[in-house]
């Protein structure tokens, strides 16, 4: 009996340490991919929290190469290779490869380089290269090289290169290296280097490098305005302009 007892505490052991080396491949893979101090900052963080699985085998289903499924129900197909799934029912398909994900239900469909901390995120059809910290964010089409921190975001068509920390921002049609802090705003159609601190502003048709602090203020086809108030318009090419207040 005491025989029996020291093999069943070995295999315990074993599993303990196989699962925290696939922990640590996983991390320093993460830095070689992303190259970003903060992703790491996060991974690290999210997982030392973590206590080891007793069975760090469950019902998985991989059908890819070299990927590290710990959890329930996740999911990969033939050719989604190389990715890290902490949480449950995660589903990377189309070549999604070299993602890393914690958390429950995340949809990664022909998605790449990706991190992902929360749930129910959608990343499709190019969506490479992003770190996502949120819940029920969506990229797609092309956007790539975006940090979000928030839930409920759209970056689509080719927003690419954005900083995003809040929620329910929409960011489409080439909205591309804008920073923006606050909830529900919109950037579209080529608003690009925009700085945007505040609710609900819409930014769109080429509007470039403006910075607003504020809200439901809007920008449509001008350029380098410094806009810090409420409510105000500026549109049809007008650039340069230095506005302080509301309803302007």
């Amino acid at each position: 009996m005491k025989s029996k007892d020291n093999q069943t505490t070995s295999l315990n052991q074993d599993q303990q340490r196989a699962y925290w080396e696939r922990i640590r491949k996983a991390s320093y893979r993460l830095i070689k991919y992303q190259g970003r101090v903060v992703a790491a900052a996060f991974f690290f963080g999210a997982f030392m929290l973590m206590s080891a699985p007793e069975a760090v085998q469950a019902a998985n289903y991989d059908n890819g190469t070299g990927n590290e499924l710990i959890g329930d129900e996740n999911h990969t197909d033939a050719g989604a290779d190389d990715n890290v799934a902490i949480g449950l029912d995660n589903s990377l398909i189309n070549g999604s490869s070299d993602n890393t994900v914690i958390g429950d239900t995340n949809w990664f469909d022909a998605a790449e380089d990706n991190l992902v901390i929360g749930d129910a995120n959608s990343l499709e059809t190019g969506a490479n290269d992003n770190v996502v910290m949120g819940e029920a964010n969506t990229l797609t089409t092309g956007s790539e090289s975006n940090t979000v921190t928030g839930d409920n975001n759209q970056l689509i068509d080719g927003a690419d290169s954005n900083t995003i920390i809040g929620d329910t921002n929409t960011l489409t049609t080439g909205a591309s290296s804008n920073t923006v802090t606050g909830d529900d705003n919109q950037l579209t159609n080529g608003a690009d280097f925009n700085t945007v601190t505040g609710d609900d502003n819409e930014i769109t048709n080429g509007a470039l490098t403006n910075t607003i602090d504020g809200s439901n203020n809007t920008i449509d086809a001008s350029d380098l305005n410094q806009v810090e108030g409420d409510g105000n318009q500026i549109s049809s090419g007008s650039d340069g302009n230095d506005v302080t207040g509301d309803d302007n």
